[in-house]
């Protein structure tokens, strides 16, 4: 782990994993407060580390460190969950997998009552061999996945449960600046330094859109989308970026790319509260992306090219109805079946319309 200024959260973090696991390796990168005392008390091997505004390089210093045979990466605000900690061990020496993607348990609440949300998706790795070719990348959202991936690591899915109290408080490591900008002045400098880099791209798109800075939004994620891409792109951020996308190239009168952008967001598994919003880009993009090829299709003096055009949308729409009558059929929600049926009426007007229209060119 890499610490600064975390003496409120240490002892909570090291005692989820304290006569658990072989050795503790923290690498402060210039704590004020106690916290490496509190480290100490645990049997932590310290490590001072200069801070140079790169994430990566301290998390790889301190595997550089670790002796085992496994690596388990924790941030001082979060803690092993105890069950896991019951099996973890006994699951890790037969295991045949590189690592492990975990579940991230968010604590939104723990007075009066415990209230959290858990995050599962692919990618978020806490669990892996002590490989030299395993490394964290990028200065900021580092991940060790892409280095796994290069290596062609088998990563298995795992119940593996760390519990996050960051969110309960404002303050970051060191609590002189709010965690939003200093999220806000990394990122943006991760993009200067790794410009082709599809993840962070993903995330900065998205933190244009959440500041309202549209234009950048749809500058960047369409960037990420269409010239990078989503390989190793965090499924969370990559799945509400191109719904992001999706929303704006629709303002835009982008209609295809909207269209586009709402298929690829329900193509990627999980996060299913973004699933709604997707389903109303895909279907009203649908609806208006048809009505500007007919009018054009229309506007097409020559008969034979005209119908070649018109004919060309009614299969589309033949292909694309069913698609939204499944989706009609599995929805739970009410609100979204009476759209979805709303939109399949729209759809077989502008169907019979077409069909008209080739029937009067004949």
């Amino acid at each position: 782990m890499i610490v600064k200024n975390e003496a409120e959260n240490l002892p909570r973090c090291l005692e989820s994993v304290k006569n658990f696991v072989d050795e503790m390796v923290v690498v402060d990168t210039g704590s004020t407060d106690n916290s490496k005392a509190i480290a100490q008390r645990y049997g932590a091997k310290i490590y001072d580390f200069k801070w140079i505004d790169d994430f990566s390089a301290a998390r790889n210093y301190g595997l550089e460190q670790a002796s085992g045979e496994w690596i388990l990466v924790l941030d001082a605000d979060e803690a092993l969950d105890e069950q896991s900690r019951l099996s973890l061990r006994s699951i890790l020496i037969d295991s045949k997998v590189d690592a492990y993607n975990c579940i991230l348990r968010n604590v939104l609440s723990v007075e009066p009552q415990l209230v959290y949300h858990d995050q599962v998706f692919q990618g978020w790795i806490r669990i892996f061999r002590n490989r030299p070719q395993y490394r964290f990348e990028s200065i900021y959202h580092e991940s060790v996945f892409p280095s796994l991936l290069r290596q062609n690591a088998l990563i298995e899915n795992s119940s593996f449960i760390i519990w996050h109290y960051g969110l309960l408080k404002e303050g970051v490591q060191g609590g002189e600046i709010a965690r939003r900008e200093r999220a806000w002045r990394y990122l943006q400098k991760a993009v200067e330094e790794d410009p082709y880099n599809g993840n962070l791209l993903f995330y900065l798109g998205n933190e244009y859109y959440t500041r309202g800075d549209l234009e950048n939004a749809y500058q960047v994620l369409k960037r990420a989308a269409l010239e990078v891409g989503t390989e190793l792109a965090h499924p969370y951020e990559t799945k509400k970026g191109l719904l992001v996308l999706s929303e704006i190239a629709f303002q835009r009168g982008e209609y295809d790319l909207a269209a586009g952008c709402a298929k690829g967001c329900l193509a990627i598994e999980g996060y299913p509260d973004l699933n709604p919003r997707a389903w109303v880009m895909l279907c009203n993009s649908f609806i208006h992306a048809i009505q500007k090829g007919l009018e054009q299709a229309l506007a097409i003096p020559h008969q034979e090219q005209r119908n070649r055009y018109l004919a060309h949308y009614l299969q589309v729409i033949e292909e694309f109805q069913p698609e939204i009558l499944n989706h009609c059929q599995v929805s739970s929600s009410n609100v979204e079946k009476h759209f979805l049926e709303k939109s399949l009426q729209h759809i077989q007007r502008l169907s019979t319309s077409i069909d008209q229209a080739m029937r009067l060119n004949r």
